[in-house]
């Protein structure tokens, strides 16, 4: 516990959590600041509004370059010293392990709580989930490596804390899944290590601020799966996923699942040939209205005695008296 003032001022109302793994592994102590912010971290803290129940919103969260969520509302997040773990909405927990080498396992018990863990003989390293604090503002990242805990027999170890040697056996991580796409991202200790953390519960002014604690030299996108090749008209989606085209939206399309594109149906074909039968038939009725009444009108001007006159009556009686003669005659 360290009393601290700085350009915030002087206010017991001001803490800050500089976090740390335990003293037995890194040698140092987890610290809460009182009054202010650490000279250290003063110039590269970013603040943020809080809400009167001191949630804030965190924008472009990502992994493996991959954002996960981008709407310019962002996503309500917390910080909650009760709790050891990292809490994420339904939406963003299920992609994580599609671009992180981890399985997720849902428990069977009342609850239907999600566990993950991360698979025997895979190196203990994690790429990191990154956001803003600001929509414009500083990238902050947490490292996923910190929520590897120890194996299932004793996921509360302290001996596996440093990550620096692959086991046999699987090793739990200290994330959770929230019930739904709308519950906030809750930061619990272990994903607080990398960050300095400020809170600021003066009336009317009400913050929370960070600052980064990692080196820039740490790789960020560590053990990332390959991107999923989408085929034909599938889209890439955010948890490194395809998705088909919406064949369906459209007039006589449907999905081919060969190539994944949308192919007229059926239904196209057989519509197309009936209204071509269709359009023909008009076609040579029309000619044939048109030839007769071209007939009609052209008799309608043209006197009854005229040699041009067209008397199509005539002319077929005039064919079967002929053929009538020709048959005496024989």
């Amino acid at each position: 516990l360290i009393m601290v003032s700085d350009a915030l001022g002087t206010s017991s109302q001001i803490y800050a959590l500089d976090l740390e793994l335990p003293h037995s592994v890194s040698g140092k102590y987890s610290e809460l600041h009182l009054g202010g912010v650490d000279i250290a971290y003063q110039n590269s803290m970013e603040m943020t509004e809080a809400q009167s129940d001191y949630s804030f919103k965190i924008y472009d969260i990502s992994v493996c370059g991959s954002t996960l969520y981008q709407e310019s509302t962002g996503k309500t997040a917390k910080i909650d010293t009760s709790s050891a773990c990292l809490k994420l909405p339904s939406d963003i927990f299920d992609a994580l392990p599609n671009w992180a080498p981890i399985v997720c396992e849902t428990i069977n018990n009342r609850q239907q709580q999600t566990q993950c863990f991360l698979p025997g003989l895979r190196f203990p390293r994690l790429p990191h989930l990154k956001f803003r604090l600001n929509r414009d503002g500083v990238v902050f990242q947490v490292d996923l490596t910190d929520l590897i805990m120890g194996p299932e027999s004793d996921p509360n170890s302290l001996n596996y804390l440093t990550n620096n040697e692959t086991t046999l056996f699987r090793r739990r991580l200290c994330l959770t899944r929230g019930s739904n796409a709308t519950d906030p991202v809750v930061f619990g200790v272990r994903a607080l290590r990398q960050l300095y953390t400020v809170l600021d519960y003066r009336p009317g002014n009400q913050a929370v601020g960070m600052a980064s604690k990692m080196s820039s030299d740490v790789p960020a996108e560590v053990q990332c799966a390959r991107r999923v090749p989408c085929q034909g008209m599938q889209v890439h989606q955010s948890d490194n996923t395809c998705k088909d085209p919406d064949c369906s939206e459209y007039f006589f399309l449907e999905l081919d699942d060969t190539d994944k594109t949308c192919n007229f149906s059926a239904a196209f074909h057989t519509i197309t040939a009936i209204l071509i039968v269709m359009f023909l038939t008009v076609e040579f009725s029309i000619n044939f209205f048109h030839e007769h009444l071209t007939k009609r009108v052209h008799n309608a001007l043209t006197p009854i005695d005229s040699p041009d006159r067209i008397d199509t009556k005539v002319e077929t009686d005039s064919k079967a008296n002929g053929i009538e003669m020709a048959s005496i005659a024989q």
